[in-house]
């Protein structure tokens, strides 16, 4: 194994510890496992055996094998705290040893604090959650759309039981819901099932008091955390504005607010973000326009938005701005970019003409 590859994941666990578990102080002391990367073939629940559950980026590893099913990002992309090097026929990850006592018996739900992912990519698990004696276990920071849409689910809050990032935990007997499906991460892709469970769920929040709403997602004040950012962002609330758009921040809003406004939503526009996971409550005759940066709109694993819109038969525009600024971390979702003012509103204006 490279021994800087080893030293660079050293580096961000350590600096990852430092941000999340900032009253731990002892030296660094871990060691390096590998197993083969395995995936669920169908949609299920796997019963590990003495599984270490590596909480917060959610790899489960058993005897040889590395089960990524419920990995989608880490808390802090795109640093990992555990993984080394780039994944190949064999994953590597390091780990201090497991906190606390062993959990007896367990669900793994996961869970992480981006609301597209949390709705669309974790909360679906709960479909094979039949055993209500269970814990369930989750990140222990829970954003309170987390708690809100568990509650409307029913859980019992009672059962979570959060773990801490970075850590690891021994599992003897655990339950890893895999649905085979995932909204941006490979090797899935979203499931329609998926989407439909969702939008029956939570059927008694949608409303149609005012169809036809307009919607622009601003992600104004959201610069620092999430590095994403239309340079023009004002500009282009003017133009919204200009075609009486709503300007809203879905992160403000509660769990059910954001359901109620989306289900009423004619037409849903702004920069690319966890934001548009709402589309799944919107009708189908919703017209969708997704703006991002040039090499975003190239990556395959960001086109979550493209599909979903496919499955609920939306109408998807994606307005691709451009990006000459350099991309902080080589990490394609922290680009920059703007967007021509002119080709919103042409695009405004052509979605407001009949069809045909």
């Amino acid at each position: 194994m490279d021994q800087k590859a080893i030293q660079r994941t050293a580096e961000s666990y350590s600096y990852l510890k430092s941000q999340f578990l900032p009253e731990e102080r002892h030296p660094l002391q871990f060691g390096v496992i590998a197993g083969a990367p395995s995936y669920a073939s169908k949609a299920g629940v796997l019963d590990l055996k003495d599984a270490l559950v590596f909480s917060g980026e959610w790899l489960v590893v058993t005897t040889g094998r590395v089960h990524g099913d419920l990995y989608v990002q880490t808390p802090r992309p795109p640093k990992s705290a555990f993984l080394v090097g780039d994944p190949a026929d064999t994953i590597h990850l390091i780990c201090e040893q497991p906190s606390g006592s062993p959990i007896e018996r367990a669900f793994l739900l996961g869970g992480c604090r981006n609301y597209c992912h949390w709705l669309l990519d974790y909360l679906p698990r709960l479909f094979f959650d039949t055993d209500a004696s269970l814990p369930i276990l989750v990140n222990d920071d829970l954003a309170a759309f987390q708690r809100e849409s568990l509650e409307a689910l029913g859980v019992d809050t009672k059962r979570l039981m959060g773990l801490r990032y970075p850590r690891t935990y021994h599992v003897k007997n655990l339950l890893l819901p895999s649905l085979c499906s995932s909204s941006f991460t490979p090797p899935f892709v979203l499931q329609p099932w998926v989407v439909e469970w969702i939008r029956n769920k939570f059927a008694s929040h949608l409303s149609s008091d005012r169809p036809g709403r307009r919607i622009f997602i601003s992600r104004a004040g959201q610069d620092e955390i999430h590095q994403r950012r239309l340079i023009n962002h004002d500009e282009i609330v003017e133009v919204a504005k200009a075609h009486d758009f709503e300007i809203v921040r879905p992160e403000t809003m509660s769990f059910s607010e954001q359901i109620s406004l989306f289900s009423q939503a004619g037409m849903i526009a702004g920069p690319h973000g966890a934001g548009f996971a709402n589309m799944v409550f919107a009708p189908k005759s919703a017209r969708i326009i997704e703006m991002l940066g040039p090499h975003v709109s190239q990556n395959e694993t960001q086109k979550g938005f493209m599909k979903l819109g496919a499955i609920l038969q939306q109408q998807v525009t994606r307005l691709v701005g451009e990006g000459r600024l350099p991309i902080k971390e080589n990490f394609v979702a922290f680009e920059t970019y703007t967007i021509d003012p002119g080709a919103f509103a042409h695009e405004l204006e052509a979605a407001a003409r009949p069809a045909g």
